[in-house]
């Protein structure tokens, strides 16, 4: 087993401290560096969940090791806020990125699918390969999948961004059966190219809708950045609204009620300017844009009560410093400047790494070069974890946990 060294002590005195200016009537948002270098890859997605049935949770990362191969490594977290490295190099002929969570042979353990790759779990995070569980006819290109029960029969589905001939975008349903294969039951097509997806029941009627974000190849191009609605029995309809951001890529968005108001509205970003935009849903599905906040292109966004005051909190994956936007609780978020890291971030999942109750954070990243050609620009970097000591609304003052 390969463990990861703190390069620091793991003690506050030696931590990079990241502290925020206070932001007026907000609590303060304060995120330390646990001190480690690892994962030194070009990291494309993460998943948290605890993996190794210690209560802790494990960090299962994918990155990218060719342009249609993959290289998942899994990091277990001990609970006090440090990851050791598990040793395992998982490696699948699979363009995918976003890994996500299921028990996919139903035996009660925690299994990961990271587009068509099925990766089984034995119950103590030691993982090995296992037959794909999803069913179409042409097997096309997986890159992002999200879980949820589309068609109300109590059964996990799955929505998935395909690509097929031509690199045409689809989102594609996959029903859950009784013998936990997802098979394809019908598709979307859409316009440009679909990076992201994200499941919710945006009007109210008690199904599962869809969000979907990418972008455009060519200004004549339709906009892919679309609200799908489901009838109830996985059938998705195009709503006819356009979350358009021109011509600027999104590869990611985010669902919440970011104004306390019953509903989910949506968070999109994009590597343009502005480079992300609040979307607020009137609670039947249909959304007005706001407000534009970030200051640097971003990749990917999470939400999180940061700060401990009831109110979902932004935190941006950037090509560069990452950001955090606080919440004042009725949808206006103010910037922190608080930034964490450099350079270019492509994900980030959000977890109590030590058992605070605060959400920490954990970012996968990649180098780039930027005088080589494009197909040669991708460098490796390490990830990185940041721990939220910062004082919560009506708490103490701030302090790691011990």
């Amino acid at each position: 087993m390969i463990v990861i060294r703190p390069t620091v002590l793991p003690c506050l005195a030696a931590l990079l401290l990241m502290l925020a200016p206070p932001v007026a009537g907000q609590a303060q948002v304060t995120f330390v560096s646990n001190g480690q270098a690892f994962n030194d890859m070009v990291g494309r997605g993460v998943v948290l969940a605890d993996f190794s049935g210690d209560a802790a949770l494990d960090a299962f990362v994918v990155n990218e090791s060719g342009p249609t191969s993959q290289d998942c490594r899994v990091y277990f977290g001990d609970g006090r806020g440090q990851f050791t490295d598990s040793g395992q190099r998982l490696t699948a002929s699979s363009p995918a990125r976003r890994p996500v969570v299921h028990d996919i042979d139903g035996n009660g353990t925690k299994d990961v699918l990271v587009g068509r790759a099925a990766w089984m779990n034995d119950g103590r995070g030691r993982f090995g390969p296992g037959d794909s569980p999803l069913v179409d006819s042409d097997g096309a290109m997986v890159w992002q999948c999200r879980l949820a029960d589309l068609n109300g029969d109590g059964v996990t589905d799955l929505a998935a961004i395909v690509t097929v001939a031509n690199m045409e975008s689809r989102v594609r349903v996959y029903l859950g059966d009784r013998t936990r294969r997802f098979k394809a039951a019908g598709e979307t097509p859409l316009p440009g190219i679909a990076a992201s997806v994200e499941l919710g029941d945006l009007n109210g009627d008690g199904a599962i809708d869809a969000v979907v974000s990418g972008w455009r190849n060519a200004a004549a191009d339709g906009c892919p950045n679309r609200v799908l609605l489901n009838d109830g029995t996985g059938r998705f309809t195009d709503a006819a609204q356009l979350l358009d951001e021109e011509m600027r890529h999104s590869h990611g968005l985010a669902l919440g009620d970011v104004d306390r108001d019953g509903d989910l509205d949506v968070v999109l970003v994009t590597q343009g300017t502005p480079s992300a935009r609040l979307y607020l849903n009137d609670g039947k599905g249909r959304f007005t844009a706001g407000r534009t906040l970030g200051t640097s292109r971003v990749e990917k966004v999470a939400l999180a009560d940061l700060n401990g005051d009831g109110s979902l909190d932004i935190l941006l994956a950037c090509i560069g410093p990452d950001e955090v936007w606080l919440n004042d609780g009725r949808g206006t978020f103010e910037d922190s400047r608080l930034r964490l890291g450099k350079d270019w971030s492509w994900e980030l999942a959000v977890g109590d790494f030590n058992g605070d109750g605060r959400p920490d954070v954990f970012v996968v990243n990649l180098g780039v070069d930027r005088t080589a050609p494009p197909e040669n620009m991708m460098r490796t970097r390490p990830a990185e974890v940041w721990l939220n000591v910062g004082r919560r609304a009506g708490s103490a003052a701030p302090g790691p946990n011990p």
